[in-house]
């Protein structure tokens, strides 16, 4: 059984028994841990969003958008200066256990659904969206801080599917679970979180043991900028943060972060259209809704998982990351297109489909190998402020845009918007592909100490 799940998961390993068990272990406990995450995320969403539809509207919505990328930005870049030196394993259980915690408290407090005290679904939708961020970018700061880019290679198609496998079970869980009330799901999400912390620790244990024998070297040199005659690195001096003063970090980490920026601002446009089309379709109904959100996600897990054993692995072995990366946009706009000529709720939850399924393989496990190759001891703080803070600000841009324009804003315009932000995405994807080509670093042994701040 061992040696069979060895040819699966490490796909041309390592031939070093001890190595490939110490990998193979490493690999199968963040699977683990995704698959739960993923599951807690798409019930916790599930029901938030049916519970915050059944109370507010499509510019509400948009409002709360906006609150929901402060409190992220807020929150990461806060966690990012708190956990500096922190040992990423326990900043992961630290907000896993926060996600399951305060979970736990909103339930116990929700009031009654036709209660007029509605304030409270709206915070709780704003602590879920928050939470389901930072926790599923924990997990992933353990991967990108452990394997190199030849190990990502071979291993990240397959912990992607335990995101993508998590999916269709969250899917499944609300579907199936339709017996009980909606909010009732919520304790689904607590029940998780206690697994998911035995997982990151059983991945600490066996990590530890690889790193004997593996020393992870950067592939991406940290200095892309120039060096002061004494050796020393130029600072951003308006900067305080530790890792960002760095003037070589803070101008990859702009090209990252705008990447992410326009990724998240035209993926939520698009998320925004899909619900207040659904939201429309159903009058607000509830368990109309949270049937309607299960099957999607259930959808969403079935396609993803399709696309992650059938084109991810091509592009990931035989195609640059960045050609990857640009099949997303690329397939949105073609969506976007066929909307144009004709809205329908066919039509906007196939664009939603394309946009989740492609996020949960080839995007996902593309924007991964972006981070691997940097310096194990930087990746919690590029990722937490590139992809987390930079992410939710364009949360919070098309929020904004969206409550102000939420009066003119029809189908067809909110459409060529979002056509309009595919083509900068576009062009945000082609900065940083130069940006790594100028800071390739040749093959050299790297230091053991590299691994101090490492899970």
């Amino acid at each position: 059984m061992l040696t069979t799940l060895q040819k699966i998961v490490l796909n041309g390993g390592p031939g070093d028994a001890r190595m490939a068990r110490w990998e193979l272990f490493s690999a199968l406990s963040l699977w683990s841990c995704l698959l739960l995450l993923v599951a807690a995320i798409v019930t916790a969403r599930s029901a938030g969003v049916s519970l915050f539809l059944s109370h507010y509207g499509g510019r509400e919505l948009a409002l709360v958008y906006v609150v929901v990328g402060i409190a992220v930005v807020s929150f990461i870049y806060g966690l990012s200066w708190i956990t500096h030196g922190v040992q990423y394993d326990r900043v992961a259980v630290a907000t896993v256990l926060g996600l399951g915690l305060g979970t736990a408290t909103f339930r116990l407090v929700l009031p009654p659904v036709h209660s007029g005290n509605t304030w409270m679904y709206g915070a709780m939708y704003i602590f879920l969206e928050t939470f389901a961020l930072v926790t599923s970018m924990q997990v992933w700061t353990l991967a990108n801080s452990l394997f190199s880019s030849d190990q990502a290679r071979r291993l990240y198609v397959f912990i992607a599917t335990g995101g993508i496998f998590g999916s269709m079970l969250g899917g499944l869980v609300i579907r199936f679970g339709n017996m009980l009330p909606t909010a009732d799901l919520l304790w689904v999400v607590v029940g998780l979180c206690p697994a998911m912390v035995v997982a990151i620790r059983i991945f600490k244990r066996y990590a530890r043991r690889l790193r004997q024998f593996v020393v992870k070297v950067p592939g991406i040199q940290a200095r892309v900028g120039t060096v002061q005659p004494d050796g020393t690195e130029p600072m951003v001096r308006w900067i305080r943060h530790p890792v960002l003063r760095r003037r070589s970090v803070f101008w990859l980490v702009v090209r990252l972060a705008l990447l992410a920026f326009l990724g998240a601002f035209t993926t939520n446009l698009v998320d925004f259209y899909f619900k207040t089309y659904a939201d429309r379709q159903f009058h607000g109904d509830t368990a109309k809704l949270t049937r309607f959100f299960g099957s999607f996600y259930l959808s969403v897990g079935c396609m993803s998982l399709a696309m992650q054993l059938v084109v991810t692995p091509v592009i990931v072995r035989r195609a640059s990351v960045f050609a990857g990366l640009a099949i997303t946009p690329a397939m949105l706009s073609a969506v976007t297109l066929t909307n144009l000529f004709g809205a329908s709720l066919f039509r906007a939850t196939l664009l939603k489909l394309v946009d989740s399924s492609f996020a949960h393989s080839v995007q996902r496990s593309c924007t991964e190998m972006l981070y691997t190759p940097l310096p194990p001891n930087l990746t919690g703080e590029i990722k937490l402020i590139s992809e987390g803070a930079a992410g939710r600000a364009g949360l919070v841009v098309s929020g904004l845009v969206l409550w102000l324009l939420a009066p003119v804003l029809n189908t067809e315009r909110t459409l060529v918007l979002v056509a309009s932000l595919l083509v900068c995405w576009f062009g945000a994807l082609m900065a940083v592909r130069q940006a790594y080509r100028a800071s390739v670093t040749p093959p050299m042994r790297a230091p053991a100490k590299i691994w101090k701040r490492a899970a």
